[in-house]
């Protein structure tokens, strides 16, 4: 419904993807992990779906990874660190400006 009301209204709905530590840090920890899922399947079915409904929708996990050398994510939960809020931040601005959601 929101998705029609945007573009009856010249609005743009964007879903964006943050993904949770262990699928930035996968590379990192995977031997560490007892179960054989596929870690980036949650973010696999949304973009499909998005694909489906014609909705954009942006999946950070590839960019966020290329920095998981840093401290993005709290050692106790799934929140950003400062650094974190600021890696993301940047990589989000790019990629709106690279859909032209944003000058």
């Amino acid at each position: 419904e929101f998705a029609t009301y945007a573009r009856d209204h010249n609005k743009q709905l964007v879903i964006v993807l943050i993904p949770f530590k262990e699928q930035v840090y996968y590379d990192l920890i995977h031997d560490k992990i007892t179960y054989a899922h596929d870690i980036t399947q949650p973010n696999t079915l949304i973009m499909e779906t998005c694909t489906a409904l014609n909705i954009l929708c942006i999946d950070t996990l590839n960019d966020l990874t290329l920095h998981n050398t840093k401290k993005l994510y709290w050692d106790y939960d799934n929140h950003f660190t400062p650094q974190g809020q600021d890696t993301f931040s940047l990589i989000l601005e790019q990629t709106l400006k690279t859909h032209h959601i944003i000058p």
